[in-house]
């Protein structure tokens, strides 16, 4: 039972970053997105330092028990900061927006990496598109 509480636990907690790095670069400028995750990185790296020293106290204070305070505290407060800035932003032009399927049609243009048979080929014979074939990357689908 702990290790199915564990498992569903990691399944919704470890996307999140980068969830919150694909929603962030929705709603910046293109050239912004270094910036945007400079900072973000920043915030994590804030979190991982910071994060285990306010468990520890909890965990002082409340015993085994507050680790799990903690967390349930924490994503809490993630959960209502999310509820709370999707009802006070709209939602980014459909323009401004990457396509899933323009990524995964870009991801089968440049071809296999490794090949998984001798049909495909060699690594070394795969050539990558030129850029001017590539789909730009907030195309309209």
């Amino acid at each position: 039972m702990i290790f199915a509480c564990a498992g569903t636990y990691g399944l919704f907690v470890f996307p999140l970053y980068a969830l919150s790095v694909a929603h962030t670069n929705d709603h910046v400028a293109p050239e912004d997105y270094v910036e945007t995750s400079s900072t973000l990185l920043l915030l994590y790296a804030v979190g991982a330092v910071f994060g285990p020293m306010i468990a520890s106290a909890a965990m002082t204070a409340l015993g085994a028990p507050g680790l799990f305070a903690f967390n349930a505290a924490c994503l809490a407060a993630m959960a209502g900061f999310a509820i709370w800035r999707m009802r006070r932003r709209e939602r980014p032009a459909e323009e401004m927006r990457a396509h899933f399927a323009d990524s995964i049609r870009l991801a089968q243009t440049v071809g296999p990496v490794e090949p998984l048979s001798e049909d495909l080929g060699t690594a070394d014979e795969v050539t990558p598109p030129a850029a001017d074939d590539l789909p730009p990357a907030n195309a309209a689908s």
